[in-house]
């Protein structure tokens, strides 16, 4: 969709003001085209390139990983969640009470899993793992799993 809006937008830079015509038919395409693309924020879909209810999701689980029942664990995150640990410009606040890793490279009291993302793959922890808390903003939600 990027693409495509670049595209309309240079198109339209192009066209002199006497195709005024033209001016008026690409920015109505535009603006059609960006309405039925309109994310309500109820389902992820591809053309949701913010990912905002994501980004809130998983600051809600990395602000109770800062809470002292973390202090000095190991949690096991996948991508994206464990994105946010790898820079502090990533945007999100961490207290840096617990140690973040990759789920299987070792051991893990706790995992964070999240949607969109590693969720579809909870099925081989469900033997070691039971849900502790989920933090849920529109379609998307962020999981702390504790071990058995």
């Amino acid at each position: 969709m990027v693409f495509i809006y670049i595209l309309l937008f240079s198109l339209t830079a192009k066209i002199s003001s006497r195709h005024t015509i033209s001016i008026i038919v690409l920015s109505l395409l535009t603006g059609i085209i960006g309405v039925f693309h309109w994310n309500t924020n109820k389902k992820y879909t591809d053309v949701d390139f913010t990912y905002s209810q994501h980004i809130k999701s998983v600051q809600l689980a990395i602000d109770e990983l800062n809470n002292s029942d973390y202090d000095g664990k190991t949690i096991g995150m996948n991508f994206p969640v464990i994105a946010s640990y790898w820079n502090e410009n990533n945007g999100y606040t961490i207290k840096g009470n617990h140690k973040a890793i990759p789920i299987n490279v070792q051991e893990t009291e706790f995992i964070l899993l999240s949607h969109p993302g590693d969720m579809a793959d909870t099925s081989k922890y469900q033997m070691d793992y039971h849900l502790k808390k989920e933090f849920k903003v529109g379609y998307a939600y962020t999981r702390i799993y504790v071990k058995n």
